[in-house]
């Protein structure tokens, strides 16, 4: 089994920092590094780092840049292939590391994995207060990534090339950095989410408050992939499906008139975003149908799959 180079950016987490460590490690899978990035904190967290006594613990101070330059300078002093993360506020499942390294160990072109779990959600005194399910293969989770991340970055586990041959976290990003990340491999790695709950994130006040700049870095990394797109070349369904995208996560986070500037966009080439839509009533219809069972409706449901497989094979 190969070792793993854990890397966990710090800034201002003195109050949650030696849980993040401890779970690090307890891990059930011990070859491993940690390395840790104080990110010019200016509370405790260093001072409490320097006073953990374990060899495999390397602990970095650099001059305050954001959670990409730490994840960058992390990378760059990594001594194993495979990186993994973890943030400094959440904890980790003691057999997380394990679940994850035996997954990639089944593949031969393991380094092209891009490897996260589901997770737990804890308040500030670690008691749990929800569950939560990503998409399990690639092809979902590529397809969910132009309007939501279904990818908790916490519990990340890749292959360094894959960083290092991608341009690493881009430094312009003080929030998000790693979905603008995502965004740019997805075409070039294979995404899955572990269906277990590896992973507890840690709802506190200190994320609450970044919601306003959360969502400005997730429109500049959304925005910046539909144009790497367009520029490569693409199709009126998929341009309209990347602008309705957009507009749909504008809208649900209260960015009224980005939104309808989007929507409108969309809209420009009817027939495409007719389909797209098409295909995501499509996608919810199950569901609803069983709802309305009594209704004897799945008549119509089979009558939408054989248009569904029409507009796939035409797309």
């Amino acid at each position: 089994m190969k070792y793993i180079s854990i890397i966990m950016p710090v800034y201002n987490t003195e109050k949650y920092l030696i849980a993040a460590v401890n779970s690090i490690l307890s891990q059930s899978y011990y070859k491993f590094e940690l390395i840790i990035i104080d990110d010019g904190s200016t509370d405790n967290s260093l001072e409490i780092l320097r006073n953990i006594n374990d060899h495999r613990i390397k602990v970095f101070s650099i001059k305050h840049q954001g959670i990409a330059s730490s994840m960058n300078f992390g990378v760059l002093n990594a001594k194993y292939d495979i990186i993994a993360r973890m943030d400094s506020d959440d904890f980790s499942h003691q057999d997380r590391l394990l679940n994850q390294i035996s997954f990639l160990s089944k593949f031969d072109d393991s380094n092209n994995y891009v490897v996260s779990c589901n997770f737990f959600e804890i308040d500030e005194n670690d008691k749990i207060i929800g569950q939560k399910k990503n998409p399990e293969i690639h092809f979902d989770i590529q397809e969910q990534l132009t309007r939501r991340c279904p990818i908790i970055n916490g519990a990340l586990m890749l292959h360094k090339r894959i960083i290092i041959e991608n341009d690493g976290f881009d430094e312009s990003y003080s929030l998000a950095e790693d979905w603008d990340f995502y965004l740019r491999i997805m075409n070039k790695v294979k995404f899955y989410n572990i269906q277990k709950p590896l992973y507890y994130v840690r709802e506190h006040f200190g994320r609450s408050t970044k919601t306003g700049e959360l969502n400005e870095m997730i429109h500049k990394a959304l925005f910046k992939n539909l144009k790497r797109e367009e520029k490569i070349g693409i199709n009126n369904i998929k341009r309209a499906k990347l602008y309705f995208d957009i507009a749909h996560f504008c809208y649900y986070n209260s960015l009224f008139e980005r939104a309808k500037l989007y929507f409108i966009i969309s809209n420009q080439n009817e027939k495409s975003i007719l389909n797209y839509r098409f295909l995501i009533i499509l996608k919810y219809m199950k569901s609803l149908l069983k709802i309305s069972r009594k209704y004897k409706l799945y008549r119509i449901y089979g009558l939408f799959k054989k248009k569904q497989r029409k507009y796939k094979l035409s797309s």
